[in-house]
């Protein structure tokens, strides 16, 4: 067991962000099995009007798709009376109305939603790849001799279970006779899980320092806490920013950046303020009623911000 334990504390030593690791933070809690719920405040900069709009997601303990379901008010107070539109989806990486170059920029305002709110990176890495940016998945960047050897050592200490390892006649998956294989298993032991890849940097930042990815048209920052902290992207349509303010615990678990800034070429700019955050424990049924549990209204006295679905 002692190998095992060594085998997994290298991996924390030696171990390199890969660009889909830190599309999520390791601080908040994997959404599987959970409903989220936020209130968020949408502001035009250039009018300085507000729009209040609630998002939902859930996703299954058995599924990766991640369902969502927005519903928008007329003003801030959030409930039944007030509600003007629902909009239902079964997945935001599949929806249809974020395809296209029309929706490119909405595309991007809701996987930045889906990475935070789900702590989901494969829906903003597939709007990156769409967009000209070559950022290589976790898949892709897989060490498949380090995780064979993993594997074998599962299998090692599964047999092993209530024997000596000095009487047993298993053999440990290190000790070879041959010379060759023993140099080149042991360099497999010590590798990294995941292959280096030139995506990902370290800078200097004052007293702290960053990830920076700069990779085609992307370039984004994360600190050392794993915060996101700025996007860029030159995408199909123009350039587009993102800027991450002042993270803040909510719920009393979740870190969530209190304010957004989005730049956008066509849409123009918008500040994301979260007003309330809350994560429960659910399941489809419960998902499905709560979504359903909201009327529209045929009123609707304010105009929607371009940005939304």
């Amino acid at each position: 067991m002692k190998y095992l334990l060594l085998f997994l504390s290298l991996q924390c030593f030696a171990y390199i962000p890969t660009v889909e690791s830190l599309l999520s933070n390791s601080s908040n809690i994997d959404i599987h099995g959970y409903m989220v719920e936020a209130n968020f405040k949408l502001i035009n900069l250039e009018s300085k009007s507000p729009f209040y709009f609630k998002m939902m997601t859930y996703k299954g303990n058995q599924s990766s798709a991640v369902q969502y379901t927005q519903v928008s008010f007329n003003e801030k107070g959030f409930g039944e009376l007030n509600t003007t539109e629902v909009v239902k989806g079964r997945s935001l990486k599949n929806e249809s109305r974020l395809t296209g170059l029309e929706n490119v920029e909405k595309s991007v305002f809701y996987s930045i939603l889906n990475m935070l709110m789900a702590n989901n990176p494969h829906h903003i890495m597939k709007v990156f790849k769409e967009n000209g940016a070559s950022v290589a998945a976790n898949s892709q960047l897989l060490n498949r001799e380090k995780t064979g050897l993993m594997s074998q050592f599962r299998s090692y200490f599964s047999r092993l279970k209530g024997k000596s390892a000095a009487s047993s006649n298993i053999r440990h998956p290190l000790k070879h006779r041959d010379e060759e294989t023993r140099k080149r298993v042991n360099g497999v032991y010590f590798s990294n899980l995941y292959k280096s890849n030139d995506s990902v940097s370290i800078k200097k930042d004052g007293r702290d320092f960053i990830y920076l990815v700069k990779k085609g048209s992307l370039e984004f920052k994360v600190n050392s806490k794993r915060h996101m902290k700025k996007i860029k992207l030159d995408s199909r349509v123009g350039k587009i920013q993102a800027d991450f303010k002042n993270y803040v615990l909510v719920n009393g678990s979740q870190e969530f950046p209190r304010r957004i800034i989005f730049n956008f070429a066509q849409a123009g700019s918008f500040a994301l303020e979260i007003i309330k955050l809350n994560y429960t424990k659910s399941n489809q049924l419960s998902f499905t009623q709560k979504s359903s549990s909201f009327s529209t209204q045929a009123n609707m006295s304010q105009v929607k911000p371009v940005i939304l679905l």
